[in-house]
C-alpha cells in the first residue's frame, strides 16, 4: 500500500499534474472538474498497488512480472487521459490514435523493466535505475499523449471549475504530509537484522532452534559455547550438621580475631570454649558435638535439631557469670521467645 501511495500518488500523478499546470490553450481559460481529479488520484494508486501486488506475491516470474508490467502502463494511462477529461476549456478536445497507442506501449513497456529490474535485482544502483526508467517512461507517455491533444474552440459561454492555482495549494500541502508519512514509514520499518532477531528471541522461547542468522552475522563462524566455571571447593564447615556428626569447631568460637593454636583452644566437638563459663543449670554436658549432645538429652528433639544446626554460624557464647543472675534459667536453643527477668524497681532517696 505505501509503495502504492508513493509510485501511483506522489509519483506518477503530481508529476502528470503539475505538466497539466503547464499546459496552456490560446484564446481559452482552462479549469479542473475536482470530482473527475480526484478520480485520477485513486485510479493510479488503485491500479500501481494492484500491479505490484502481482509481482510480489510469492516467488517472482516471468510471467507475474509481465501481467504486473501491463496492468501498471495501463493504470498510468488510465490516470492520464481521466485527468485529460477533467480539464474544461472553452473548446473541443481530440486525440490522434496512433499517438496514444503509442504512449500506451511507452507506458507499458517501461512499467514491465521498471518492475524487473526492482524485483530481481536488490541493489542500490539497480534500484535507482529502475526509478530513473519509470520516471522517463512516466515522463514520455504524458508528453507524447499530450502530443495527441488538438482543441477546437468555440465560443460556449464561461468555464466552470477550479482554476490551477486554486489547487496548487491544497495539493501541495497533502503531498507534503504523505510524504513525510511515508518517510517516516521507511525509516520505522525493521529491518532483516530486526527480524532475524525477533524470530531469534521467539524460537528460543517456545524452545524451538533457532534460526539461522542473517543480515551482518551470517557470515561469522559459530562460537563454541562457553565452558562451565569450576565448582568451589566443599569444606566441612558449609555443610550442615548430621546427626552423630561432629564439625570442626572454628577457632575462639567464631568470635574476635583467630586464637593461637596451643592447649588452650577450643574443646573437640563444642562450637567454642566453654570451660571458662560458669555452669549452667540445666546444661547438657559437652559432648562429641551439639547436635548429639541435644540427641542424648532430648530424644525426641534430637533429629529435628541435627538438621537445624549451621556450623558457619556457631552458636553463641554460654552465659557468664556477670550476666546470669538466677532470677530465670538461661535460654538454649529452642523455638520458644525468650523474656527478661523482672526488674525490681529502685528507690533514690
Amino acid at each position: 500500500m505505501l509503495a502504492a501511495v508513493a509510485l501511483g500518488g506522489t509519483g506518477i500523478w503530481v508529476m502528470h499534474f503539475m505538466a497539466m499546470i503547464g499546459f496552456t490553450v490560446d484564446g481559452s481559460e482552462i479549469r479542473y472538474d475536482i470530482a473527475v481529479t480526484a478520480l485520477s488520484v485513486v485510479v493510479a494508486i488503485a491500479v500501481v498497488g494492484v500491479g505490484l501486488f502481482i509481482v510480489a506475491l510469492g516467488k517472482p516470474s516471468v510471467p507475474k512480472i509481465a501481467i504486473g508490467g501491463l496492468l501498471t502502463g495501463l493504470g498510468v494511462n488510465a490516470m492520464h487521459y481521466i485527468g485529460m477529461a477533467a480539464m474544461r476549456l472553452d473548446g473541443e478536445i481530440s486525440y490522434d490514435p496512433v499517438r496514444v497507442g503509442a504512449s500506451i506501449l511507452i507506458a507499458v513497456v517501461a512499467a514491465t523493466v521498471a518492475l524487473w529490474l526492482a524485483v530481481t535485482v536488490k541493489s542500490g544502483g539497480v534500484i535507482f535505475a529502475s526509478a530513473m526508467v519509470m520516471g522517463v517512461a512516466v515522463t514520455g507517455m504524458h508528453y507524447t499523449g499530450m502530443s495527441a491533444m488538438s482543441v477546437e474552440l468555440s465560443e460556449h459561454g464561461d468555464v466552470t471549475g477550479a482554476s490551477s492555482t486554486n489547487l496548487i495549494a491544497p495539493i501541495a500541502l497533502a503531498v507534503v504530509f504523505v510524504v513525510m508519512g511515508l518517510v517516516y514509514s521507511v525509516l520505522a520499518a525493521p529491518t532483516d537484522e530486526d527480524r532475524a532477531g525477533t524470530a531469534f528471541i521467539e524460537a528460543r522461547m517456545n524452545g524451538q532452534p533457532a534460526p539461522a542468522p542473517l543480515g551482518i552475522w551470517a557470515n561469522e563462524p559459530p562460537r563454541a559455547a562457553p565452558e562451565p566455571p569450576p565448582a568451589p571447593e566443599a569444606s566441612a564447615a558449609s555443610r550442615f550438621v548430621r546427626r552423630g556428626d561432629s564439625p570442626p569447631a572454628p577457632a575462639n568460637g567464631g568470635y574476635g580475631p583467630p586464637a593461637a593454636a596451643g592447649p588452650a583452644a577450643t574443646q573437640p566437638g563444642t562450637f567454642g570454649p566453654r570451660a571458662a563459663a560458669r555452669p549452667v543449670p540445666g546444661d547438657p554436658a559437652p559432648g562429641p558435638g551439639l547436635g548429639a549432645s541435644l540427641a542424648e538429652t532430648e530424644p525426641d528433639q534430637g533429629s529435628r535439631w541435627a538438621g537445624l544446626i549451621d556450623p558457619v554460624h556457631p552458636a553463641p557464647r554460654p552465659i557468664t557469670e556477670h550476666q546470669y543472675d538466677g532470677a530465670q534459667p538461661p535460654r538454649r536453643n529452642t523455638r520458644e521467645p525468650w523474656t527478661p527477668p523482672p526488674r525490681t524497681p529502685t528507690h533514690h532517696d
